[in-house]
């Protein structure tokens, strides 16, 4: 009985400390391998605000939390754009797509 107590003062906490301004995305991210996986995540690091960012080279889904207070999606994507992957409303450079590793240069959407 005090281990079900503790787990529900635990589970209050945890769910009563959230972040109002915590948004959850999903974000198709156009790649092809796990080197992508690094460079597309790797975008992202140091970005404040954004507590999770993991991108699925087999789905070319990414799965994003950030604090919206202190990051936009837009801008998110932009970054994403600045290592040379294209998103369906967002297009990466030609000149930093072409100098994408051999493996990494994915069709290009239209």
């Amino acid at each position: 009985m005090k281990n079900i107590f503790l787990l529900f003062l635990v589970i209050s906490l945890v769910t009563g400390c959230s972040n109002p301004n915590e948004v959850t995305e999903n974000l198709h991210v156009y790649g092809n391998c796990m080197m992508c996986e690094e460079t597309i995540e790797g975008s992202l690091k140091g970005v404040e605000g954004i507590t999770v960012a993991d991108w699925s080279w087999k789905t070319k889904q990414m799965i994003l939390t950030f604090d919206s207070s202190k990051v936009s999606f837009a801008h998110i994507k932009e970054k994403i754009a600045t290592s040379g992957y294209d998103m369906e409303d967002v297009r990466a450079q030609d000149s930093v797509y072409s100098e994408l590793h051999r493996c990494c240069k994915y069709k290009r959407p239209e």
